[in-house]
This record gives structure tokens, C-alpha cells and sequence, in this order.
């Protein structure tokens, strides 16, 4: 049965800039948190590369403007994905692809409970019921059965990068026409951590696997022109709106 998508557009006209807009009561107070919430709201930055610390908030202000993107009718759907990383340590675990996937996708979760947005209600599952509700607005996948793929208008997030080796990000990104939107999302700093931890199932190699990383995005069609990269140590906060 054939994903039944329903996005109308009740929001009227997209906002040129989110400067003193809602935004779910998230406060950019730096420069930062600015410089990635703009890049991510650039119709013209077609992939954004972002590397802060844990708990600064990447992902939730990529899943905020994800379900701008969609709400405005800029994109059709957006896309979470994960690379499963932990199997080695935790052991492989049990049930369908869904069941095994589902606890890669807790940073999801817990943005949209963040942004005051109910996950049940927004994610689509394998019944199908938000997609024929027109109320599904993320797909959650693992990069592992990725390629086939096609992704056209859709806003991509692929978080916790610095777990995928180059050709692992670049058969997501190579999946992405050209009116999608993307985000990739890591934290160099944890690296070493899963070096340390590491089994036959590593994905990082060394440190420079993950800066090496920007150089794979000009192996896709966007080129290097529309790439933006935010490096900081910033910090979230919110507001009551």
C-alpha cells in the first residue's frame, strides 16, 4: 500500500527569517545557536554540517525546523537516520527491523516532546495509521537498508554522524535530490569514546574520519557552494511562549 502523505498548508506564508519569531519558545542566545538556526532556515543551504557537544541542542533545533519545513509546505516529509552503532556492546537485539531501530530513535522522541509536539501523533509507524491521518510528518530509518532509496522535497536529518565512516554518510547523502533539505549532525569530541569501545562493528576509524566527512558532500550534486558548517560549544535554552 502506497504512503498516503497529507500536508496542507494552514500556516500561511513562510517567514523570511526567524528573528523574533516563537520557534516553539526555543531562545538562540548566541552566536552560535544564530548561526545554525539560520542555516538550517536558508532555503538556499542545502546541506548543513554541524559539530557541538552533547545536550547544546542540535537536534532538537533540527527537528523544530524540520516541522517548519513541512508545516509551510517547503518539504513534503522529514527523515530521521541513524546508523545502529551499539550492537557489539549491547548485543544484537531481538524482533522486526522496527523494533530494532526504534531505540536509535530516542533523541527524536524526546526533541518533539521538547518542542511541546506529541512523537505518537507526528512519527509514522509500519500501520500506516499517521500517513492516512495526514498527521505523520518523520519517517525514522537506519542507513542500513538505505540504498534504493530516493528521497525528492524532503528534510533530512542524520544525527549522530560522527558514528558512520564517509561512505556511509555519502550513500544518505547521494539518496537526496536536489530540493531536499539536509542536516548532519556529530560531535567530534565523542570519537575517542567510541574508539575506546570499539568492536569488529567500529564505523570510526580516527578522528579525521569525521572532518573528512564534509569533503564526501561535493561527491553529491549539491556541490560545496550550498554547504554550510556550524562548529561551537553552544547551549539550548527555552522560553515560555
Amino acid at each position: 500500500m502506497a504512503k498516503k502523505i497529507i500536508q496542507s498548508n494552514s500556516y500561511g506564508e513562510a517567514p523570511t527569517t526567524l528573528v523574533d519569531h516563537p520557534f516553539y519558545g526555543l531562545d538562540c542566545s548566541d552566536v552560535e545557536q544564530v548561526a545554525y538556526r539560520d542555516a538550517l532556515w536558508d532555503k538556499n543551504k542545502r546541506i548543513v554540517l554541524v559539530d557541538a557537544c552533547a545536550g547544546s541542542g542540535k537536534t532538537t533545533l533540527a527537528v523544530a525546523v524540520a516541522l517548519m519545513y513541512v508545516k509551510y509546505g517547503i518539504c513534503d516529509e522529514a527523515y530521521y537516520v541513524r546508523t545502529p552503532s551499539s550492537e557489539g556492546r549491547i548485543g544484537f537485539l531481538p524482533g522486526d527491523r522496527s523494533s530494532k531501530e526504534r531505540s536509535y530513535m530516542q533523541p527524536l522522541y524526546s526533541s518533539l516532546i521538547t518542542l511541546g509536539e506529541n512523537p505518537i501523533a507526528l512519527i509514522n509507524d509500519d500501520n500506516f495509521l499517521n500517513q492516512k491521518m495526514g498527521t505523520g510528518v518523520f519517517t525514522t530509518m537506519t542507513d542500513v537498508y538505505i540504498l534504493g532509496s530516493d528521497f525528492s522535497k524532503k528534510f533530512v536529518i542524520i544525527d549522530e554522524a560522527q558514528c558512520m565512516t564517509s561512505e556511509q554518510l555519502k550513500s544518505i547523502l547521494t539518496r537526496c535530490h536536489d530540493d531536499c533539505k539536509v542536516v548532519v549532525i556529530g560531535n567530534i569530541e565523542l570519537v575517542p569514546i567510541i574508539q575506546a569501545g570499539a568492536t569488529h562493528l567500529s564505523v570510526v576509524n580516527c578522528e579525521t574520519e569525521w572532518a573528512n566527512q564534509m569533503q564526501c558532500c561535493t561527491g553529491c550534486s549539491a556541490g560545496t557552494r550550498n554547504i554550510t558548517c556550524v562548529l561551537g560549544d553552544f547551549r539550548l535554552h527555552q522560553h515560555n511562549v
